[in-house]
C-alpha cells in the first residue's frame, strides 16, 4: 500500500472507492440525490505510513480528500506509535478497516484483480457513489447534476497518453482511434474530447471527468480500459 498510495488512481479509485462502498452500506436506502444521514468520517489513520508519503505527484490525493471530507483529520505511523506508547485504550464509535493484502485473498479480487471489488459483495443502495462524486464535482463550481446520468447525447473523452513516452498505444492505433471517435462527432453530433490530462489544471480535469459519460484511457495496444463515469 505504501508504494501504491502515492498514485491517485490507487488513492481515489481503489482505497477511497472501496472505503466509501463499504461505509455506504450502513445506509442501504440512499436516494438518487445521494443525500444520506451517515456522518462523514472524522479521521483516517495510516498505521504504517508516514506523513511525508501520501501525496501524489499530481496533487490529486489531497484535492479529493479535502473536497469530499473537508473536516477530516489524518494520523500516521508516528501518531499511532504515540497512541501505543500511552498504554491507554482509545474507543472509536465505528471503524472501517482497509487491508490490501487481505483483499487479495477474496473471491471478487481473484476474478477482477481489483481490491476495491471486494466490498461489492455487500448489500447497498445503487446510488451509493453519488454523495462522494457530487462533493468533488461541486468543488469545481460545476452543478453536480451535470454528467450524472446517461440521458441525452453522450460526452466521450479519450485520455491520451501518447506524450508520456510509456504505456502508450502504437501511434497508428492511436490515430485510428481518434479518427473513429471524430466520426461519431461528425455523424451523430456527440461531443468528443481527446485530451492529455497533464496539460489541464486539476479543476479542468475534474470538470471534464464529471461531464463525461464515456471515458477511455488506453494503456497499450493489448490493454484498454473503458469506463462509464
Amino acid at each position: 500500500m505504501i508504494n501504491s498510495i502515492t498514485h491517485y488512481y490507487h488513492w481515489s479509485a481503489e482505497l477511497f472507492f472501496g472505503l466509501w462502498r463499504t461505509y455506504s452500506t450502513l445506509d442501504p436506502f440512499i436516494p438518487p440525490s445521494g443525500k444520506t444521514d451517515l456522518p462523514l468520517p472524522r479521521r483516517v489513520l495510516f498505521t504504517r505510513l508516514d506523513a511525508d508519503h501520501w501525496r501524489d505527484y499530481a496533487s490529486m490525493n489531497q484535492w479529493v480528500l479535502r473536497t469530499v471530507f473537508p473536516s477530516i483529520s489524518m494520523e500516521f505511523s508516528d501518531d499511532w506509535k504515540d497512541r501505543a506508547a500511552m498504554e491507554v485504550p482509545f474507543v472509536f464509535d465505528r471503524v472501517v478497516f482497509a487491508d490490501r493484502a487481505a483483499c487479495m485473498n477474496g473471491e471478487l479480487y481473484l476474478r477482477t484483480q481489483r481490491t476495491d471489488s471486494e466490498p461489492f459483495a455487500l448489500p447497498g443502495s445503487p446510488h451509493w457513489w453519488t454523495a462522494f462524486r457530487d462533493n468533488v464535482i461541486q468543488s469545481t463550481g460545476m452543478n453536480a447534476s451535470e454528467g450524472a446520468g446517461t440521458m441525452g447525447d453522450p460526452v466521450i473523452t479519450y485520455i491520451s497518453r501518447q506524450d508520456w513516452g510509456r504505456r502508450m498505444l502504437i501511434q497508428s492505433d492511436h490515430e485510428k482511434l481518434v479518427e473513429e471517435l471524430y466520426k461519431l462527432r461528425e455523424e451523430y453530433g456527440y461531443e468528443v474530447n481527446v485530451v492529455s490530462m497533464d496539460k489541464l489544471s486539476r479543476v479542468e480535469q475534474l470538470r471534464l471527468a464529471g461531464r463525461s459519460t464515456v471515458r477511455a484511457t488506453c494503456l497499450s495496444s493489448r490493454q484498454s480500459m473503458w469506463r462509464t463515469c
